[in-house]
């Protein structure tokens, strides 16, 4: 079988699918042109060849297109896969990230489930507190009302004791008017005795002084007022033949400072007026043991009723 070489040639450019059933085609048609080829068949066939020559030549242009098509197809995907590169690294960069955020998410949650546990704890022990404070409010309600009840109580014993303070007033106010009246008989009694011991000095004391310190009184005692300060007793005497002045005070008891104060005062104010020896003494019923020594100590004789029995 001959062909020429301008169809082998283009019988290479196919596709070997398309080559295998185009040699399959000649194959078949050598072996019926040995058989029996007339003119007519063979312009047939040559018709024929023209055809496939130009459809085979349509198929290679058409050959030609897919592999440009192929070859921009494998560019585009190239360019596609490089870009798929790219994302699949800027996905893996966000999937690390979110990788990252999730663990911080992990941790976070962590955090709040701690932080949601203390809660819950804090939640139960101010439950536990409220629980305390409501059982504390009702024994507080309840201590209220016994307290309404004690003020209730309290205050009709209120009312109670203002009138018996009332009462009590009354009495007090006669008791003061009593007592009052006690005081004035008392001082009016004590008067009395003071002057009744005063009286009882005025005749013993000379007796006693001149028998017992050599003092003889040369003019009565008398009471009376010299520099403005009342004098109990007060005489002018002698002692060998000495003139002196005696300047007394009378009071039923001894037993503080006050009286020898003041008798301290009259003889300061009788030395300063008469420019004369004073001889000091006190008139008593009793003195204080104390006081006994201290006037002793000031130079001062203390008399004591019984004495001059």
């Amino acid at each position: 079988m001959s062909f020429s070489v301008n169809l082998m040639r283009r019988l290479d450019v196919l596709e070997p699918p398309w080559k295998a059933i185009w040699w399959t085609i000649l194959d078949e048609i050598e072996q019926h042109r040995e058989i029996s080829v007339t003119k007519t068949e063979f312009n047939e066939l040559k018709g024929i060849v023209k055809e496939l020559g130009q459809t085979t030549k349509a198929l290679a242009q058409a050959q030609y297109r897919t592999e440009q098509r192929l070859i921009n197809l494998v560019e585009a995907q190239n360019r596609t896969d490089q870009r798929w590169t790219e994302a699949q690294a800027r996905i893996d960069q966000r999937l690390a990230s979110l990788a990252q955020t999730q663990e911080e998410l992990a941790q976070a949650q962590k955090g709040v489930m701690k932080a949601i546990g203390e809660l819950t704890q804090a939640q139960q022990q101010t439950e536990q507190e409220v629980t305390k404070l409501s059982r504390s409010l009702g024994e507080l309600t309840q201590a209220q009302q016994q307290t309404k009840q004690q003020v209730t109580k309290l205050s009709c014993s209120l009312e109670d004791l203002i009138q018996v303070q009332k009462q009590t007033e009354q009495e007090i106010a006669e008791l003061s008017r009593s007592a009052k009246g006690t005081r004035t008989q008392v001082g009016g009694l004590a008067r009395s005795m003071s002057y009744a011991l005063e009286n009882e000095a005025y005749r013993q004391l000379p007796i006693y002084l001149k028998d017992h310190y050599q003092i003889e009184i040369t003019e009565q005692f008398i009471r009376t007022v010299i520099g403005g300060e009342e004098i109990n007793l007060f005489a002018k005497a002698t002692c060998h033949t000495e003139p002196l002045l005696v300047v007394g005070e009378t009071v039923l008891r001894l037993d503080d400072r006050a009286k020898i104060g003041q008798l301290g005062k009259n003889v300061q104010v009788v030395a300063t007026q008469f420019h004369q020896p004073v001889f000091p003494l006190i008139v008593t019923h009793f003195a204080n043991p104390a006081m006994l020594e201290q006037a002793r100590e000031q130079g001062v004789l203390v008399v004591q009723s019984f004495e001059w029995k």
